[in-house]
């Protein structure tokens, strides 16, 4: 979870489930992460507006910008798979794609094309271990509305 408990801002901290010692991952921010399948990496993005992902041993250790996505993971638009991480990629005009870092070959390539609405300014790609089921977030219809009350009391 995030939380500025630490009193410097934002930073990632864990805590089992079933209750127990607080751990603080992160140290020089973050907002939100995802341990990788074997439990060895944590990853996490800084939050809004700043881009790259970063990663450090679950274990604890020291943070490092992953090589290959310093422009990649703006706020929760990622997710980490077996082979690599999918994050959304650049947009194309109204059309906004997802890509794939593997972490064998560090080479990135867009894996497919989501038409308008996708909300990449919130936590909106999910990905399944595999790497083969996405969850994408989009918004088809917002509506506001501004109303005036007489007579309340």
């Amino acid at each position: 979870f995030a939380s500025s408990r630490g009193g410097s801002g934002t930073d990632i901290w864990k805590q089992p489930a079933e209750g127990g010692e607080t751990v603080r991952l992160t140290h020089g921010g973050g907002s939100a992460g995802i341990e990788s399948d074997d439990g060895k990496t944590f990853y996490f993005s800084k939050g809004r507006g700043h881009r790259g992902l970063w990663q450090i041993p679950a274990a604890g250790g020291p943070e490092r910008l992953v090589d290959g996505l310093e422009t990649a993971g703006d706020w929760r638009s990622w997710g980490v798979s077996r082979r690599g991480i999918h994050f959304a990629g650049e947009s194309k005009g109204r059309r906004h794609t997802v890509q794939f870092f593997e972490f064998l070959t560090k080479k990135i390539e867009t894996l497919f094309s989501i038409g308008e609405n996708a909300l990449w300014s919130h936590p909106a790609l999910a990905v399944s271990p595999d790497g083969r089921e996405f969850l994408v977030a989009r918004e088809d219809h917002a509506l506001n509305e501004i109303m005036l009350v007489d007579n309340f009391r």
